[in-house]
């Protein structure tokens, strides 16, 4: 069966673990930047969760 389902993951934080496997440092800041392939899956958008929590 085919099905297709729609997700939507919020996220804030994020663990050692899983930054060193999804995201790559970017060069010459102390920033990161996740893999491509996820990135393209992905709608990334500011949240403040204090005054907008996502699951209320």
């Amino acid at each position: 069966m085919k099905q297709s389902y729609k997700v939507q993951v919020f996220a804030t934080d994020i663990s050692p673990e899983r930054l060193a496997r999804f995201f790559t440092t970017d060069s010459g800041a102390d920033t990161y930047r996740i893999h491509k392939g996820i990135r393209n899956i992905l709608i990334f958008s500011e949240q403040d969760v204090i005054k907008y929590p996502p699951l209320r």
